[in-house]
């Protein structure tokens, strides 16, 4: 059996936001928090940037249509494969997306049908959170 190539981090990230997308009810209007710190991103600066500022990660909140970030390869990243959104969730705030820079973990908090959908999805390799189970360690 030949096994299928594993998917860039940002063509997963599109895929189950293209899922949360179907439930959102506001696919149009999302809020994208993109790290700073990534070299490989052409990000906007100055005035015209909003940012969000954390403990130890500064990030650049951009706002769009969520199909916009099937162009971010080539806009942000001038054609590279750019790294995913640290966060992303709609306007009505119906669901979040988090990500860590380091690609081992992410988080999704959404309805129960939405979380359904994202764990029969076969190419993305999703687990529900379990609060009284061990944290799986990165590998």
């Amino acid at each position: 059996m030949v096994q299928a190539a594993h998917l860039s981090d940002i063509a997963q990230t599109e895929r189950a936001l293209r899922i949360l997308g179907r439930f959102s009810g506001s696919p149009s209007d999302w809020f994208f928090c993109v790290w700073d710190g990534f070299s490989d991103v052409e990000l906007p600066t100055g005035s015209a940037a909003s940012s969000l500022q954390l403990p130890h990660r500064r990030y650049v909140i951009l706002q769009g249509a969520l199909d916009e970030i099937s162009t971010w390869n080539q806009q942000l990243g001038r054609g590279r494969v750019i790294a995913p959104p640290a966060f992303a969730w709609p306007a009505n705030q119906t669901c979040c997306f988090a990500a860590d820079v380091d690609p081992h973990w992410g988080g999704i908090g959404a309805s129960q049908a939405t979380i359904d959908a994202l764990v029969q999805d076969e190419v993305l390799d999703i687990t529900p959170a379990n609060p009284t189970a061990t944290i799986p360690e990165y590998q």
